[in-house]
C-alpha cells in the first residue's frame, strides 16, 4: 500500500478520535450529569467521580468498560451506598430533524403480498383501506392540548441504530403500510366491509374476534411453505410451543386440512385475524427473526387485535394524531363499548399495543401518551405477557376441572392442570417461589444499600439480536413491617428505545403481579429511588442482544403503609387464607398481617402464639 494512503488513514483516525471526543466533552458541558464512558486499556480515560457508585463491568468485549454515576449522592459508607435524599437526573430529547422518506411497495412485496390477499389486487386494498379510512373518524387534540400533554413525561434520548428493526418498521421500509390495517393486519373483504359499516349491529369488531372467527376444537392447522427457511421454521415452532404450554390452543402441521394456515417467507410481517375459512397466509420475512413477533402474528391468527384498539383505551391513553399523516390516522381506530370484549384489565406492556410513536413522522410528536407517563417506555414491547397469554385462555374457554391455590395472580394452567401458570418473576407449582431461569437469587435488604451486580445474556451475538429472550429474577426480601427500597445504579448495553424490545429491566413494585410494570432500558431514570408495595419484591431482567450488565441497590425502610392493607394481590391472599382454613402449617401468620390483613381479617387483632397455622388463625378470630 502507497504510504500516503497508510499517512491518510492514520490521519483519519486521529482527527475522528479527536472528533468525537471534542463532541463528548461539548455534550459532557451541556449536559453535566450525564454518564460517560471510560476507556481503561489506555486509549481513552476521561472518568468523573463526582458521586458514588462507580461501577466497573468487566468482560465485555475489546475494552473494560466503566459506567460512573454523576448524580450528586453524599455517602457516609464504604461499605454500602448512603440513602439519598433527593435525585434529580438530566434528561435529553430526542431531536431527529431529517424527514421521514416515503416508502413505496417494490415489486417482490408487491407480489408476496398479492398472494395473501384471497381474490383481490394489491392496488384494490390500497382503495379500500383508504376508502374505509374516510369513513373512520378518530378523535383529535388541539395543538394547545397536544404541547401541554408532552410535558408529562421525561423525554430520553433513544439509542441509535439498533441491532434490530421493529416489526412495525420492517414492513414500513417494505412500503406495507398503505395495504395493512395498523402496520401488520391484512383484513379480508368481509372485515372491511364491518369496520367500514355504519351500522352499530354489524359491527363486531372486539379486541378478541367474534366467535365466528374462532379455529374449532382450539386446534390451528397450518404448513411451511417450500420457500420459508429451516431458521424461521424453528422460530415458528418455538413461538408455538411457548403458546401450546401456557394455552388449550394446540398448532397441528397438516397441508390439507379443510381450514389451515399457509406461513410463509414474504416481505413483511402480518397476518389475517381469526380463521377466515379455507387457506390463509401469514408472511414472516426477513427482519421478522424474533419468536415475539411470530407469536404476535400467530395471536393474530387466533382471532386477536391490537390493544390500543379497545373501547377503554382512552381511560388509559392519550392520541396525539398531530404528527400522523392523514392517511395513517385510521389505524388508531377504537372500538365501541357495545361491541368490545375487553376479556383482561388494559395492559401498557402487552405485546399486542403499539409503541408511543406509531406512525408518526420524523421529528414529530408521539402518538400514543400514556395516562401513567412512566409507562411511555414500557408501551411496544415484543415478550408475551402473562396477560397476553390469559386473554386467549379467556377467548378459548380454556380452564381446568381441578382447582389449586396459585398465588400472585397465577391460575391453573391449562396446559398441564397439576401446576399454575405464574406471572413472569414468579414459578414453583403454586407460583409462590422465585422463578428458576437460570440467573437470579434471592437477596436479604437491611436498613443501608445494598449493591447488586451481574451480567446475563449471551456475547456470542455481538453483531445481531436473538430470536428469543434471555431472563433473570431476583427476590429482595425483608423483614414484617419494613417496605423495600431500589435503585437502578447503571446499565451497560440496554438498548434504550420505545417498548424496551431489546434488553429491560422490571422492578415489580406494585402489588398486581400479573401486570406488566413500568420497564426500564434507558440511563435517564438511574438514581431515582423507588419503594416497593409488596414483600418479597421481585426484580425481573430480560435481554435478547450481546449481554447486559446491571448495578442496582436496595434496602428497607419503615413502613408507611397501614398494616390493614392487603399488600399481596387479592388471588394470592385468597390462597392464603384457603390454605388457613384448611389447616396448613407452612404460612406465617405475622407476615400475613401485613402482606394480607383485610382478606384475613386481621385488622387491629394481636396474632400471637407458636402452634401451627391453624392454631393461630383460630387464635386471632
Amino acid at each position: 500500500m502507497p504510504r500516503f494512503v497508510i499517512y491518510f488513514i492514520e490521519f483519519s483516525l486521529i482527527f475522528n478520535v479527536v472528533l468525537t471526543q471534542v463532541n463528548k466533552d461539548n455534550d459532557a458541558a451541556k449536559t453535566p450529569n450525564l454518564h460517560k464512558w471510560s476507556f481503561e486499556n489506555g486509549a481513552e480515560k476521561n472518568e468523573r467521580r463526582e458521586g458514588p457508585p462507580t461501577v466497573t463491568i468487566p468482560n465485555q468485549g475489546p475494552f473494560s468498560w466503566k459506567w460512573t454515576w454523576n448524580s450528586k449522592i453524599n455517602t457516609t459508607s464504604t461499605s454500602s451506598i448512603s440513602p439519598t435524599t433527593s435525585t434529580t437526573t438530566t434528561t435529553t430529547t430526542s431531536s431527529p430533524t431529517s424527514t421521514k422518506p416515503v416508502y413505496i411497495l417494490k415489486s417482490a412485496a408487491r407480489k408476496s403480498l398479492r398472494n395473501t390477499l384471497r381474490g383481490t389486487t394489491p392496488e384494490k386494498r390500497k382503495k379500500q383501506l383508504a376508502q374505509m379510512g374516510k369513513k373512520i373518524k378518530v378523535k383529535k387534540i388541539s395543538q394547545t392540548e397536544s404541547k401541554k400533554l408532552h410535558k408529562s413525561y421525561r423525554k430520553v434520548k433513544v439509542t441509535e441504530n439498533p441491532p434490530a428493526l421493529d416489526m412495525f418498521e420492517v414492513n414500513e421500509r417494505a412500503g406495507l403500510n398503505d395495504y395493512l390495517f395498523q402496520g401488520d393486519i391484512n383484513l379480508d373483504e368481509n372485515q372491511i366491509a364491518e369496520f367500514t359499516s355504519n351500522s352499530k349491529k354489524s359491527r363486531k369488531k372486539r379486541q378478541i374476534q367474534n366467535s365466528a372467527q374462532f379455529w374449532p376444537d382450539n386446534t390451528v392447522y397450518y404448513y411451511f411453505d417450500s420457500g420459508l427457511g429451516s431458521n424461521m421454521q424453528q422460530i415458528v415452532a418455538d413461538a408455538m410451543k411457548f403458546l401450546e404450554e401456557r394455552t388449550c390452543v394446540t398448532f397441528v402441521l397438516n397441508s390439507t386440512a379443510t381450514n389451515r394456515v399457509k406461513i410463509i417467507n414474504g416481505v413483511g410481517c402480518y397476518s389475517n385475524v381469526g380463521m377466515l375459512g379455507g387457506e390463509q397466509t401469514l408472511s414472516l420475512g426477513s427482519g421478522c427473526e424474533l419468536v415475539g413477533t411470530a407469536a404476535h402474528e400467530l395471536s393474530h391468527t387466533l382471532g386477536v387485535f391490537h390493544s390500543q384498539m379497545r373501547s377503554d383505551r382512552d381511560e388509559y391513553v392519550t392520541i396525539d394524531l398531530t404528527d400522523v399523516p392523514e392517511s395513517s390516522q385510521p389505524n388508531f381506530y377504537k372500538m365501541t363499548a357495545a361491541t368490545s370484549t375487553n376479556l383482561v384489565d388494559y395492559e401498557y406492556g402487552s405485546f399486542m399495543h403499539y409503541g408511543g410513536r406509531a406512525f408518526v413522522t420524523s421529528g414529530g410528536v408521539d402518538s400514543i401518551v400514556p395516562k401513567d407517563p412512566l409507562m411511555v417506555y414500557t408501551m411496544g414491547g415484543r415478550i408475551v405477557t402473562f396477560l397476553d397469554l390469559k386473554m386467549l385462555n379467556t377467548h378459548y374457554s380454556c380452564s381446568c376441572p381441578t382447582s389449586l391455590n396459585c398465588g400472585n395472580g397465577g391460575y391453573p394452567n391449562p396446559a398441564n392442570c397439576a401446576e399454575c401458570a405464574c406471572p413472569y418473576g414468579f414459578g414453583g407449582t403454586l407460583c409462590n417461589e422465585r422463578a428458576d431461569y437460570g440467573c437470579g437469587s434471592e437477596l436479604t435488604a437491611t436498613d443501608t444499600w445494598k449493591q447488586q451486580n451481574y451480567t446475563f445474556g449471551n456475547s456470542s451475538n455481538a453483531m445481531s439480536a436473538r430470536t428469543s429472550f434471555a431472563y433473570c429474577a431476583h427476590w429482595i426480601k425483608a423483614p414484617v413491617g419494613k417496605q423495600i427500597q431500589f435503585r437502578i445504579d447503571a446499565a451497560y448495553n440496554t438498548q434504550c428505545g420505545y417498548g424496551c424490545t431489546f434488553n429491560g429491566i422490571e422492578p415489580k413494585l406494585k402489588n398486581d403481579m400479573t401486570m406488566t410494570q413500568t420497564r426500564y432500558c434507558c440511563d435517564e431514570f438511574n438514581g431515582e429511588i423507588m419503594t416497593a408495595e409488596v414483600n418479597p419484591m421481585p426484580v425481573f431482567t430480560y435481554n435478547r442482544y450481546y449481554v447486559t450488565t446491571y448495578s442496582w441497590s436496595y434496602r428497607y425502610v419503615n413502613s408507611t403503609v397501614s398494616a390493614c392493607v392487603d399488600l399481596s394481590d387479592k388471588d394470592t391472599c385468597l390462597a392464603l387464607k384457603t390454605a388457613y382454613e384448611q389447616g396448613c402449617s407452612v404460612y406465617d401468620t405475622a407476615q400475613l398481617k401485613v402482606m394480607c390483613a383485610v382478606t384475613m381479617d386481621l385488622c387491629g387483632k394481636v396474632v400471637s402464639g407458636s402452634g401451627t397455622c391453624q392454631d393461630r388463625f383460630e387464635q386471632s378470630q
